[in-house]
């Protein structure tokens, strides 16, 4: 049997990247706020790789790995499942 892994100890530099993520995230929301709806629709067809339709649900495959705590159609990373 493993052992159970030991959380890592928090650097300075961890710290400097969280926050320097944190402040992306931030300008990001403030950019999206900005955008008019041809905008917004470009940006989600950078980000979205292929949608497949199969007659009874909707796939949707991004670029960026989604984790299931983001939203629940996005379970199992990169595709989801619409019913």
């Amino acid at each position: 049997m493993s052992e159970p892994k030991k959380p890592k100890k928090v650097t300075p530099k961890m710290t400097k990247k969280v926050t320097s993520i944190r402040s992306l995230t931030e300008k990001i929301g403030v950019g999206l706020d900005n955008l008019d709806f041809t905008g917004r629709q470009e940006l989600l067809r950078l980000l979205i790789e292929k949608v497949l339709y199969d007659g009874q649900g909707v796939e949707i495959q991004t670029i960026i790995t989604l984790g299931e705590q983001l939203h629940p159609i996005h379970r199992g990373g990169q595709r989801g499942r619409v019913s």
